[in-house]
C-alpha cells in the first residue's frame, strides 16, 4: 500500500463518517419533527374534545355574566352620582 493510497483510504473514512453524522442527524431531526406532530395531534385531539369544549363555552358564559354585572354597576354608581348632583341642585 502506497502513501497515495493510504490518503485515499482516509480520505473515504473521512467521508464515510461525515455521511454517518449527517444521516445521524437527519434522524435525530426526524424524530423530533415525529415527536411535534406526535403533540399537536394530541393538543388538537383534546381541544376537541366534547369536556373541553363545554368547558369553553361555560368559561365565555361567565364571562359574559361578569360583563353584564360590571355595566349593570356601573350604570347603578352613575345613576346614584346623577340623583346626588340633581339634589345639590335644588
Amino acid at each position: 500500500m502506497t502513501t497515495d493510497d493510504s490518503v485515499v483510504c482516509l480520505c473515504q473514512c473521512v467521508k464515510f463518517r461525515v455521511f454517518l453524522f449527517y444521516l445521524y442527524c437527519v434522524l435525530q431531526v426526524s424524530l423530533i419533527i415525529a415527536d411535534v406532530c406526535r403533540c399537536r395531534g394530541k393538543t388538537v385531539k383534546l381541544v376537541d374534545s366534547r369536556p373541553l369544549q363545554i368547558a369553553m363555552c361555560v368559561l365565555v358564559l361567565f364571562d359574559a355574566a361578569v360583563v353584564v354585572a360590571e355595566i349593570l354597576l356601573d350604570m347603578h354608581a352613575i345613576r346614584s352620582q346623577l340623583s346626588l348632583l340633581s339634589s345639590r341642585n335644588y
